[in-house]
């Protein structure tokens, strides 16, 4: 008898001692699942391009820590259903997929942290994750297939991408290449920059065509890639369809990878983890090749470098 008490008494000292562990325990969940409610905004748009906005939300949805709610908005009733929705759902964080998103949940007047995704935008003060990929992400890419490029020429508007622009800068000096850069104001002036460029560069250059480049029309993206071809020239961009028609690679967005790392900034909100007020460029990347024209400019793709490319497209 005497055992079993003794035996009593310890198992109740052990409860005591636990139950304050317990209740903190209990209390931090129950801290952290009042907040974890994730409202996605984004635009309902049709097919294909809806795929974008599906694909962030998935990848957001296998990353985020707690639930997440869905609301598409289109049309004159968009205000009113956001402002019902975040109403009804009081979120921990708010992911606005696009600008238009971003406004509408502006002009509810909610107090909820708001991350901005889907942009092509830099110079937003909010925090969130941009579509333009980042320039020692695109740079790296360059450097890894065609390592003896010397200088890289780069056309861009006069008011768009100058932080991207630095960064590429920043980067490229530190590896010992050259950058060159022009600026424009319109399409005519783009168009004779390029051609400009084309005439001067060197075999072993290269010329990147910024994201979102409204300096370069089909006809002159036409001449850019003969020329490129007779004079050896690297050319790559944002965008796997110049890829399709000769140029050496591109770097796009991973819209799911984008969304898993939209997630991790929404758990750091949720946790009270304070974040920066602007947007990061992208560096949730995939990659597109020109194998006939690397074999042009006798790059040798190896198994290595083919492991980092996503989309190979065949020689022909």
């Amino acid at each position: 008898m005497r055992l079993k008490n003794n035996v009593v008494r310890r198992q109740g000292a052990f409860w005591v001692r636990l139950l304050p562990m317990l209740l903190l325990c209990s209390s931090v969940s129950f801290s952290q699942d009042s907040n974890s409610v994730a409202l996605v905004i984004y635009p309902e748009v049709r097919a294909p391009f809806s795929k974008v906005f599906e694909d962030i939300v998935a990848g957001f949805d296998e990353k985020f820590q707690g639930n997440v709610k869905q609301l598409k908005v289109n049309g004159p009733d968009s205000l009113g259903r956001v402002s019902r929705v975040v109403d009804k759902d009081k979120p921990g964080v708010v992911l606005a997929l696009g600008k238009r998103s971003y406004d509408l949940y502006q002009s509810v007047g909610a107090e909820y942290p708001v991350l901005l995704g889907a942009t092509g935008q830099m110079n937003q003060l909010v925090a969130g994750i941009s579509m333009i990929p980042d320039a020692e992400v695109v740079l790296g890419h360059l450097l890894k297939l065609s390592p003896g490029v010397k200088k890289v020429h780069v056309i861009r508007r006069r008011d768009r991408l100058q932080s991207i622009v630095e960064r590429a800068e920043k980067y490229l000096t530190k590896q010992g290449v050259a950058l060159s850069v022009i600026e424009c104001d319109d399409l005519q002036a783009g168009a004779a920059a390029y051609r400009t460029v084309l005439d001067e560069a060197e075999e072993g250059e290269a010329i990147w065509v910024l994201p979102g480049s409204s300096l370069l029309d089909n006809a002159v993206l036409s001449l850019a890639l003969k020329s490129a071809w007779q004079k050896n020239l690297v050319m790559f961009s944002s965008n796997p369809l110049h890829v399709k028609r000769g140029m050496l690679f591109a770097v796009y967005p991973d819209n799911r990878g984008m969304g898993g790392s939209l997630a991790a900034m929404a758990n750091n909100t949720v946790s009270a983890k304070p974040l920066k007020s602007e947007l990061a460029p992208l560096r949730d990347v995939l990659v597109a090749v020109n194998e006939r024209t690397s074999r042009h400019l006798a790059i040798e793709l190896t198994s290595e470098m083919k492991s980092d490319i996503d989309l190979l497209l065949p020689a022909r």
